[in-house]
Formats: structure tokens, sequence, C-alpha cells
């Protein structure tokens, strides 16, 4: 469903945000019950969506900044953020991307910074090659990297060694630093 916001702001700029929901499964996983828009924010660029299923609801939050804001039962500071409840409520896991916290009931996540900024030395194939060295537990394989300015492109880490962070797929692009997003997935 594609709609067409012709009102825009005083300046004639138009502001439109997409939400899409796709839930892959395989025969006897949970089915699909119902999905609904809880947070739509065009001015902030807040979107939140609640997905139900057999067993379980799922709430997605995605923002453009690190204020905390209240979704229900999930609490988020942060740009992007995941919280899955079992039929009684409770918080059974939860993710939290380039943020400070997540909080659901008796589940919280907590980083001690949302990104971490990093010169680049010198870059090679799909390797940022880096200034300085990271700490050990700084970045892993499937966090994710911000690289350039306007545009800025992300990629996903592959690999990462003292100091080089070498990403999937794509050859590595010129800048002076890259951008970790701090993450943390928690499970019970």
């Amino acid at each position: 469903v594609l709609m067409e916001n012709r009102g825009g702001d005083s300046d004639g700029v138009l502001s439109s945000q997409f939400a899409l929901m796709m839930v892959p499964s395989r025969e006897g996983d949970p089915q699909t019950v119902s999905a609904r828009l809880i947070a739509d924010d065009v001015t902030s660029g807040v979107l939140a969506v609640e997905v139900v299923l057999d067993g379980r609801t799922d709430i997605i939050v995605s923002t453009m900044d690190q204020e905390e804001r209240q979704f229900g039962a999930v609490t988020v500071a942060g740009q992007f953020a995941f919280a899955s409840l079992d039929d009684d409520g409770r918080a059974t896991q939860g993710y939290l991307l380039n943020g400070s916290r997540m909080a659901c009931g008796d589940l919280e996540i907590r980083l001690p910074e949302s990104a971490t900024t990093v010169k680049v030395e010198r870059i090679e194939d799909r390797t940022f090659h880096l200034a300085e060295s990271l700490a050990p537990d700084a970045v892993a394989a499937g966090f994710y990297v911000l690289a350039g300015r306007d545009p800025q492109t992300g990629f996903e880490v592959e690999s990462v060694t003292g100091d080089a962070i070498t990403v999937r797929d794509y050859p590595a692009i010129p800048c002076e630093e890259v951008t970790v997003l701090n993450s943390r997935w928690v499970e019970r």
C-alpha cells in the first residue's frame, strides 16, 4: 500500500515513512496473528510496530536519535530495538543497536556507548585499517559500521583483528573514520 502526502510543511517538503513486515516461516512455525503500527512520527522519525504471533508478541522500534521513549511495555533510548514477549507479557529476548538502553519488564540492555568512532589509516579491498587498536570486545562479526559522510554507507562486519575491520560483501569506501554501531542481544 502506498500513500501520498500532499500537505507537506510550509517549505513544501513532503515526508513519508513506511513499514514493511515480512515474517519468513516454515511449516509448524508460529503464525502471524496481527500487526499494527504503535508509533509513527514523521517529525522525529520514530516508527514502532507490534507483531502478534501464536505464543508471543514482538515490538520493533526505529528512531533517529537517542531520546528515551516508551512503546507499550518497552522503553528505548537508541536507534533500533527489538523485544519479544511471551503470552504472559514476560520479555524473553531483546536487541539494542546504536543506543544506550532497552528495557522490557525485568529484561534490560545497557550499552556504555551507543557508537564508537575510530580513525582510518588506510583501506585495502574490504578492510578498514585503523589508526589505533580496538579493545578485544569492542567489535565482533555481525556488528555494523558506518563509513563516509553525506551519504554514509553501512557495512556488516565480517571479522576483526586488533587494528583492522573487514566487512562483508562490498569493498570498503575511502573515508577518514568509521563509526561502529554498538549492539547487544539478550535471550532467556
